[in-house]
Parts: C-alpha cells; structure tokens; sequence
C-alpha cells in the first residue's frame, strides 16, 4: 500500500506540470523571441537593410569587382518604396524617410518602383557604375514591368563628371526624380559598408529618390 501511495504522488507531480491543455512549452521559442504580449514576434526580413555595413540584396556584383560604388538611397517620395535587382532575388521596403545602404560593383541596376512586385513592378532603373576608364556615374530612366522603356520617351538622364563633394540632380517627366550626391572618398569609410570585399577602389554616393516618373 505504502509504494502505491508514492507512485500516485509520483504522477500527480508529473501531470501538475503539464499545462491545463494537456501541451508541454516548446522548448524551441526563446524569451528574446516572443514580443510584448508574449507572443513569437515576427520577423518578416522584408525592409531594406541600412547599415553599415551593406547587406542583403543592396549588395550586388560588389565582392567581385575592383572598383565600385558605396552609399545610401534615401527615400523623399512620402511614400513607400521598393527596391530590387535582376542580379540578386528578392526585394526589399523602404519607407518614407528612411535610407537604405548599398555596395555595388563596377556597374548595376536597381530598381526603386511604389508597387510591391518583384521584377513585374515599374519604376525608375538606377544605374551605377564606377569603371577604371570612367569617372563614377548615375543613370535614370523609367522601368516597365516587361524591363522595356517607355515608347514616348526612350531618354536616360545622366550625371556628367562627378567630382568628389558635388551634386547633380536628375530629373525628368519618365526618370522621375533623383539628387546624386557624391562624396569625398574614403577608404576607411568605405571598408565600413564592404568590409570583406575591394572597398579601397570603391566611389561613394549618395541617393535621394524624391519622385518615380510615369510612362
């Protein structure tokens, strides 16, 4: 009798620990994952990285190339942006008012569209280069879903000769609205956007996306 006794406390200590619904407490959510409320709090890996350094898909082609550019889009539209590029999936949020940091090789396309639709979305391509035969440079145009231009207006609009500390602005009814800055280089500034890859070469600049043009 005495050794039933203690196997019914046994279990009753056992069952007491299990919650009322019968489940046990996944011991896979940690404390520094669940939110306020005491929730899993969600992480939805969407909203463009600021940085330093670059990261995510604002880095294209940059660990490759010996020269190349690093810097910040800043969105001044008021409204939501997304940013993407053929050369790396997945696209990314950039709210108003905030900037996104980049590192890019020497030439690539990103594309800043107010629809959230990868590659099918519209927008103004960017073009950044920095090429030993060419000084760094910027261009814009408007981006159609199919990547075509627009019919009635097939002009770029292009930054000429960028001296370090300048600014151009570029701007046009399909190129939308883009103020170039470039920056004074630097190569411990630019080690702090690329740090593992060939920053010693790369330009800086700085992006800020005041409109999307209309096709």
């Amino acid at each position: 009798m005495k050794s039933l006794v203690i196997a019914a406390l046994a279990l009753g200590a056992v069952l007491a620990g299990c919650g009322s619904s019968g489940q046990t407490a996944d011991p896979t959510v940690s404390v520094e994952s669940a939110d306020a409320s005491g929730g899993v709090a969600a992480d939805d890996g969407i909203a463009c990285p600021s940085g330093p350094p670059a990261r995510g898909v604002m880095v294209i082609n940059a660990f490759d190339d010996q020269h190349g550019v690093v810097g910040q889009i800043y969105n001044e539209s008021g409204a939501t942006l997304w940013l993407w590029s053929r050369k790396w999936p997945g696209i990314c949020q950039l709210d108003a008012g905030r900037a996104a940091g980049f590192a890019v090789g020497s030439r690539a396309v990103i594309t800043v569209s107010s629809v959230q639709d990868y590659v099918n979305s519209p927008g103004i391509g960017i073009r950044i280069e920095d090429t030993p035969e060419l000084s760094p440079a910027v261009t814009t145009w408007f981006q159609r879903p199919n990547l075509s231009r627009c019919a009635s207006n097939k002009a770029e609009v292009r930054t000429t000769y960028l001296k370090e500390d300048s600014e151009q602005l570029l701007e046009g009814p399909a190129q939308g609205s883009v103020l170039v800055k470039r920056l004074p280089d630097s190569k411990e500034v630019t080690r702090e956007w690329l740090p593992s890859g060939n920053a010693d070469n790369f330009s800086r600049m700085d992006l800020y996306v005041k409109a999307i043009g209309t096709c």
